[in-house]
């Protein structure tokens, strides 16, 4: 099993520094959470009540966060903007499965005014890096809701491919939902480098090819 747990570990992007929480981060988290434009769609976040941001609730997230590595299940990354240094929002990499199948989730959530910069796609393409590389993994999948066009946009643009429906995936309020399945995996790479050696021109896979070959930075 490859996983890592090392507390330090940071991934560097041309505009974004990429790393698990640390306790110094309380203030960032506050702000990133509860200063925050009203919600831009219906998957944006709630503007949160600053009540609510302790830090005595921010130091358990960061403890079970750390026992979710452990466990090599679940990583969360707290995205940070170079420039101003500013906590502009979070990435995952979840429901690792092994075995036979070498699989996760990606998902990323952004501060709604740091939308529109290409901030998700960065840090998608991080995640891609960080998943094929460190984490050793064959299969990442990204789970979409089928109204959700801008998150399918920037998937389908990253050259995710799309597998198909899953129905009734999640649940949402007291109603079940369909998710449209976007997956990448070695093979696709490995295509990806065939096309960047012929010459083709294929912006993603050049892109994901360079990313993902890119050792992560501690």
């Amino acid at each position: 099993m490859t996983k890592f747990v090392d507390d330090n570990f940071k991934k560097s992007t041309k505009r974004l520094i990429i790393r698990f929480y640390q306790e110094s981060d309380f203030d960032s988290w506050k702000k990133c959470f509860t200063e925050m434009s009203p919600p831009k769609n219906y998957w944006d976040w709630k503007l949160s009540d600053k009540k609510l941001f302790s830090k005595s609730r921010f130091k358990q997230k960061l403890e079970i966060h750390k026992k979710e590595r452990e466990s090599d299940y679940i990583y969360y990354f707290a995205l940070f903007e170079k420039k101003s240094g500013n906590l502009i929002g979070v990435s995952i990499i979840m429901d690792i499965i092994r075995g036979n199948f070498q699989t996760a989730s990606l998902g990323v959530q952004l501060n709604n005014n740091f939308w529109g910069r290409g901030y998700g796609r960065e840090s998608i393409l991080a995640l891609f890096n960080i998943a094929f590389k460190t984490l050793k993994l064959h299969r990442i999948e990204s789970l979409i809701n089928p109204e959700n066009t801008l998150s399918i946009k920037m998937v389908e643009n990253l050259g995710m491919r799309k597998e198909g429906i899953s129905k009734n995936r999640i649940k949402r309020g007291n109603k079940w939902g369909d998710m449209i399945i976007y997956a990448y995996t070695v093979e696709d790479l490995a295509d990806s480098v065939k096309l960047k050696k012929n010459g083709e021109h294929n912006f993603s896979g050049a892109k994901l090819f360079e990313l993902i070959n890119t050792p992560a930075k501690k």
